[in-house]
């Protein structure tokens, strides 16, 4: 919701949830966005992935 944008209430629920699984012994994260959001939190791209589509299915 646009009136809760910019408060860091994002970035507040991404560490929390990293505190909580390094807590259980996790030692690698990844999320499946490339948003810059992720990347001012410190993320780096490990795999970038290309989807393609058709929109000519011949059965």
């Amino acid at each position: 919701m646009p009136k809760y944008r910019k408060m860091g209430l994002g970035k507040a629920v991404i560490y929390e949830a990293i505190k909580r699984v390094k807590d259980k012994g996790v030692e690698r994260i990844f999320v499946g966005s490339d948003q810059s959001f992720y990347f001012s939190m410190g993320f780096s791209l490990a795999y970038s992935k290309e989807i393609w589509q058709t929109k000519n299915i011949i059965i």
